[in-house]
């Protein structure tokens, strides 16, 4: 073979190989940041369900006379924003989950705390939705 033959090959085939990798490295990178972006989402739209819900289960101990008549359409705008926000980055299982557990909040809110089950049935559905969230993020149990 010609030694310049030789020589432009093996400099066009390494730029080649060079610009392969890189479009490679760019690929796996914006997979990454994808992903990554999606769980850091997913983290703000549970965290804000679990503490908005938190701030309206604790205010409606406080003060049922405000709270006592509501069932779950009628959960303050901030819970049904965190409900919306949690339903566009899922996954399902968990945003039927947080759909359980403002449920649980709304009936036990809307008989006053006064039945055990319901405070269990509450706690029950905060576990579950937590745990959901902790795999959907990749944390697993705890």
């Amino acid at each position: 073979m010609d030694p310049l033959a030789l020589a432009l090959l093996s400099i066009f085939g390494g730029a080649a190989l060079t610009a392969g990798a890189g479009f490679l490295g760019a690929w796996i990178q914006s997979r990454r940041e994808t992903a990554k972006w999606w769980r850091d989402e997913r983290l703000r739209a549970y965290v804000a369900l679990l503490q908005r819900t938190d701030v309206w289960i604790s205010a409606a101990q406080v003060d049922l006379s405000n709270y006592g008549a509501n069932v779950v359409t009628d959960a303050p705008d901030d819970v049904m924003d965190a409900l919306t926000a949690l339903d566009l980055v899922g996954p399902r299982r968990v945003q039927s989950l947080a759909v359980d557990f403002v449920h649980a909040a709304s009936v036990a809110i809307s008989h006053d705390f006064a039945i055990p089950e319901q405070q269990e049935s509450l706690g029950a559905a905060r576990y579950a939705l937590a745990q959901a969230a902790r795999e959907a993020l990749g944390q697993g149990r705890r």
